[in-house]
């Protein structure tokens, strides 16, 4: 997880957030692997799309 001490651009929207680092793969399937910072909203629209 970032600090969210500062602002950084969100992977998807590409605008300027705190963001969260979210892992592209699910960890708890594919364990370790590439990971992404995304910005509250889009970790959130990314989880409602698969459905969890």
């Amino acid at each position: 997880m970032s600090q969210k001490s500062e602002k950084i651009k969100c992977y998807k929207c590409e605008k300027l957030h705190y963001c969260d680092k979210h892992h592209i793969l699910p960890q708890g399937i594919f364990d370790k692997g590439e990971t992404v910072f995304l910005c509250k909203n889009c970790h959130y629209e990314f989880h409602s799309f698969l459905g969890f």
